[in-house]
């Protein structure tokens, strides 16, 4: 259990807080910012098409998935209504940190059933499971770091805060590695639970980002972060 709790570690948490780094250097300009959002946002929602969804389908009643799916999109939505209202009207950078507080809750909720994936396979499978998820944590570490840095956080508190989304790895990996396996009903409800808010966080990005004449640039970018996605989930896929 306890190298399960290490590999966890090293994959949320050092993981998500690596890409809140990487956020920290890229992006200066307000253009270059739109593009690295739109990038992120292609991440989010390739990682909600190819790896979150396909599994959850695999493990429970497409009924089932498709409520998760709505009540995960319908959570954030309503936790992002709420901080609408509860903040000021004129508070600069407000939308932002809303998106990026939704971004951390989506990765939150997909990073505890990947904990059951690192905390139940076997001794030899260990590394390379965590290895593939932890390439998958950085760009969600760089999506959750540039909408809150964007809002007007500094960059430690952003970084530290993008390394939280792996804490519920390491609680899926003690769960993992006690249980063997996590009920089917219930990973096919995190995962698409999951799928749901990263999915109203990537569209809550573009609605946010205003880069007029730049509309070709930014699909490009949108268009390889969810090639990056899809090819992190090729490999992660083959882990499971």
């Amino acid at each position: 259990m306890e190298q399960a709790i290490l590999y966890s570690f090293l994959a949320g948490v050092v993981g998500t807080g690596l890409g809140g780094l990487l956020a920290c250097h890229m992006g200066g300009k307000q253009q270059d910012l739109a593009g690295l959002l739109y990038f992120t946002a292609g991440v989010m929602m390739g990682m909600a098409f190819f790896d979150l969804l396909p599994e959850a389908v695999e493990h429970s009643p497409l009924w089932l998935v498709g409520l998760g799916l709505l009540g995960g999109a319908g959570f954030v939505a309503l936790a992002e209504g709420v901080e609408h209202m509860r903040r000021p009207a004129d508070r600069q950078g407000g939308a932002m940190l809303s998106a990026g507080f939704i971004i951390v809750l989506a990765l939150m909720l997909h990073n505890l059933p990947e904990g059951f994936v690192i905390g139940a396979a076997q001794q030899d499978e260990v590394l390379r499971r965590a290895g593939l998820i932890a390439l998958h944590n950085v760009p969600g570490g760089m999506a959750a770091a540039l909408p809150l840095m964007q809002g007007g956080w500094k960059k430690g508190r952003a970084v530290a805060f993008s390394a939280l989304c792996g804490l519920p790895l390491m609680v899926g990996a003690v769960l993992g590695a006690m249980a063997g396996h996590m009920p089917p009903l219930w990973l096919s409800l995190c995962l698409s639970v999951a799928a749901g808010s990263m999915l109203f966080a990537a569209a809550f990005e573009l609605t946010q980002t205003k880069a007029e004449g730049k509309r070709g640039v930014l699909l490009f970018l949108l268009l390889c972060g969810v090639l990056l996605a899809l090819l992190l989930s090729v490999g992660h896929t083959h882990a499971h």
